[in-house]
């Protein structure tokens, strides 16, 4: 089992500096968010 972080609660961060941010705090996946916006 690997820790990981959703993605959804950074919706005006760039992909990159919030896997950057998690890799830094010790998480090992990041869960992305992707879904239409409506």
């Amino acid at each position: 089992m690997k820790l990981g972080l959703l993605t959804a609660p950074f919706p005006d961060t760039a992909l990159g500096d919030v896997a950057d941010w998690a890799r830094s705090a010790g998480f090992e996946a990041l869960e992305i968010a992707c879904w239409p916006k409506t």
